[in-house]
């Protein structure tokens, strides 16, 4: 490695893809520029450009007058073409007009085949370049939603359905009068609790059941259905009701207000 025709190099008022190149062959080069001989392929695998973009842009250096081949011209396998750099501007007259930057724009030279809007192998290559759709910069994941189970423990494991439909539990007691609690408050309440979610939902088919069968103007009737359905829980929790999942509900739920009486 050079470090004396690196700084050469990055004196130099070149493109980006131009001065990349150039500057991995300075890392290859003595002191004087000379003997520089790394493949197209190793050059390749060191920039991240194809060999074609490689071919293209020495071709362009050599046009400058900032490369010149000693060796080996039309390379051949284990037979690397070899180059002399000169980029000292006190050597090289083009290097002079190429080491001061100046407000003047570099030309762009005409598209060759390969260049940059080339769909075959340079920038936009669907074969293998940044744009390249089968996983490169320019591809964007596709990440898929789904649903998570979060599972608690507070005495017994609680699986809570993290879907977007509220449980059977929840939609009975939202449909009762004076009901305002939110979703997320609930179901925060019923996991501290550690309350099954069967029990919640017998519990809440049995308070509408007795609900309706109040009569109108009853002071049940004015209070909160929330805080009355977790008083029921509590008790029922304290008590160790058996689970009656297996029952129909709302035969469970007239039974349950039967014995809570109107």
């Amino acid at each position: 490695m050079s470090v004396r025709q690196s700084e050469l190099a990055w004196e130099l008022d070149l493109s980006s893809n131009r001065k990349f190149i150039l500057l991995e062959l300075a890392d290859h080069a003595d002191p004087d520029g000379r003997h520089v001989f790394p493949s197209k392929g190793f050059i390749a695998r060191r920039t991240g450009y194809s060999v074609r973009q490689i071919q293209r842009i020495l071709h362009e250096l050599e046009d400058l007058g900032l490369i010149e081949p000693v060796a080996y011209r039309k390379g051949g396998r284990g037979m690397a073409t070899e180059y002399d750099l000169h980029l000292d501007p006190s050597t090289n007259e083009k290097a002079v007009k190429l080491s001061a930057f100046t407000d003047e724009e570099t030309p762009i030279s005409e598209p060759l085949k390969g260049d940059i809007y080339d769909t075959k192998g340079d920038i936009y290559d669907t074969k293998g370049d940044i744009h390249d759709i089968k996983g490169d910069t320019g591809v964007t994941p596709i990440v898929k939603k789904r649903n998570r189970t979060v599972k608690e423990t507070l005495g017994a494991e609680i699986e809570i359905s993290t879907s977007l439909d509220p449980p059977d539990w929840f939609n009975v007691l939202s449909s009762l009068e004076r009901f305002d609690q939110s979703f997320e408050i609930c179901q925060d309440w019923i996991g501290k609790h550690g309350v099954p979610e069967v029990l919640a939902q017998r519990l809440a088919y049995s308070l509408k059941d007795w609900l309706s069968r109040q009569s109108a103007g009853s002071k049940a009737l004015r209070g909160d259905p929330w805080t009355r359905f977790t008083a029921w829980v509590v008790r029922d929790l304290n008590e160790a009701t058996p689970d009656a999942g297996g029952a129909d509900k709302y035969l469970v739920a007239q039974e349950d207000a039967k014995r809570r009486g109107k």
